[in-house]
Order: C-alpha cells, then sequence, then structure tokens
C-alpha cells in the first residue's frame, strides 16, 4: 500500500562508522516552540497497511544538549510511526542499529488508530535513546511489539511510557537516569515543570497504562529513586522503577536494580508499582 515518509532531517550531515547521522533541519524551531521538527515521519494512509518498513544504522540527533528548549530543538519526534487515522496500520517493520539523541518531543513515537492497531508486529533492536525532552519511547495502541537490547536514558519524562497496547516483549534493556523534568514539590505529589502535572505513579523508569500480555525479561533500571551523599539523602525525580496502571497479563522475569535507595515518608519509593 501505499504510505510516506516526511520530515525536517537534514540527509547525511556527517557520517558515522555504520552509517549516517540526520538532524532536524534548523529552520525548523521557532521562537516559539511551535514547529514539529520530527525528523523521520512514518504515515500510513487512511485504509492502508503500510508493511515493511526497515530503519538502519542511523544516528538521529540534535547538536545541543539539556536543558534544550522548544525553540533550539523544536517539538518533534526522532522516529514516529503514525497510524492514526482510520483503518490504517503500520505491520511487519524493524528497527535497529540506531542512536536517537536530544529530539523536542519523543525519541521514538508510536501513534494508533484506536480499532485497528496502529502499529503491529514490529521489533526494535540494538538503539540507544538518550536525553530526548519528553520520553525516550512513547506507544498507544500497538500490537505484537518487540523491544531487545535497549538503552533508554536521561530523557526528561520516562524512559518508556506504553498506552493501550498488547503483546509486548522487552529483553536485555536498560533504563537509566530517566525523569529530570518530574521534580519534588513538597507534597505527596510530584509535578512535571515542562508538560502539566502528572499522579506521582506515572513518575517512572518504564510505565503502562492499560496493556495487556507483557513479557518483560533481563531488564536493568538503574538510578531511578535517589542516592545518598555525605550521609544526606538526594531524591531523584523518578521514583518508581516499573510501574502498571490498569493491565492485565504478563510476566516479569530476572530483572535487575542499581544505585537506587529508596525514600520513606510522604513520598514513597517503589521497585514496581501495580496500581
Amino acid at each position: 500500500a501505499a504510505g510516506w515518509v516526511t520530515g525536517w532531517a537534514e540527509a547525511c550531515v556527517t557520517a558515522w562508522t555504520d552509517g549516517t547521522i540526520l538532524r532536524p533541519y534548523a529552520s525548523a524551531a521557532t521562537s516559539d516552540g511551535a514547529k514539529d521538527s520530527t525528523v523521520l515521519n512514518i504515515v500510513a494512509p487512511a485504509g492502508e497497511v503500510l508493511s515493511n518498513v526497515v530503519i538502519r544504522d542511523l544516528g538521529i540527533e540534535h547538536p545541543y544538549s539539556l536543558p534544550a528548549t522548544p525553540a533550539t530543538i523544536g517539538t518533534g519526534d526522532g522516529i514516529r510511526f503514525d497510524a492514526s487515522a482510520s483503518g490504517s496500520q503500520i505491520a511487519q517493520s524493524r528497527v535497529e542499529n540506531v542512536a536517537i539523541r536530544l529530539m523536542g518531543r519523543d525519541g521514538i513515537h508510536i501513534r494508533g488508530d484506536a480499532g485497528y492497531g496502529g502499529l503491529d508486529q514490529t521489533t526494535f533492536a540494538r538503539l540507544d535513546i538518550v536525553a530526548n525532552r519528553r520520553h525516550g519511547v512513547y506507544g498507544k495502541y500497538a500490537t505484537d511489539i518487540t523491544f531487545s537490547d535497549v538503552l533508554s536514558s536521561g530523557s526528561q519524562r520516562c524512559g518508556m511510557y506504553f498506552e493501550a497496547c498488547l503483546n509486548m516483549v522487552f529483553l536485555h534493556c536498560l533504563f537509566n537516569g530517566n525523569g529530570a523534568a518530574f521534580v519534588n514539590d513538597g507534597s505527596a505529589t510530584w509535578t512535571g515543570t515542562t508538560f502539566g502535572d502528572w499522579p506521582y505513579y506515572d513518575q517512572a523508569q518504564m510505565y503502562f497504562n492499560g496493556c495487556q500480555r507483557l513479557t518483560l525479561t533481563a531488564l536493568d533500571f538503574e538510578e531511578w529513586s535517589g542516592e545518598t551523599v555525605a550521609s544526606v539523602w538526594t531524591p531523584a525525580a523518578v521514583q518508581t522503577a516499573l510501574a502498571f496502571y490498569n493491565c492485565r497479563g504478563g510476566s516479569i522475569t530476572g530483572c535487575t536494580t542499581f544505585n537506587a535507595d529508596y525514600q520513606h515518608g510522604a513520598i514513597e519509593s517503589w521497585l514496581i508499582a501495580f496500581l
């Protein structure tokens, strides 16, 4: 079926040993930060199935460092799979050997059609997703998705955030130091300063909302709660390593945590939260 790819990428800006670095076009960001500077936007038309999309051996990045603003890095995603049109779907696709850094919104953004499955039968393998202004990965309405050997580190919100997804497998993924946009407002609820306030249970390295049949194997969560420096406990923004809200079915096997101290009191930390 017909489909299209849009974006603001400057092709072949810098050659990598194994591929190419794509950067959002310099004029993609405006003074009010309203410009959508998504680099690769894969779109399935209404009523169509776009299949066999392969993205590999790429770097996608901004030449800035956090904290960046929409005026400098825009408000777009590194890779966006858009199957939100009625009856559309993107299927049997693969993203591998890709590094995504410093996007104005999400490193990878998946949006689907509620009644048709959105992104389906797709694998993400050997990815570095670092320092994005919202989530490392965001997905809604995706089915039969696999993430393997993925580093999700230093994004301002969650390392990965999924809503209404089905049959997902995660293998050998590392989550480290995400969530800097979440701050302690002095009460039992933590707030985010950039994208609106969220309940504190959303503030996890990995968060699932209304998902079913999840398999999590050999995942590592680091720097998700805080650390003790000179006998003083200093809270990290993210207070939960792994959170499930209204989810059904799945398994968690062989996961580890590292560099996280628990906080007790008005604001608590959890390794896993079932909500």
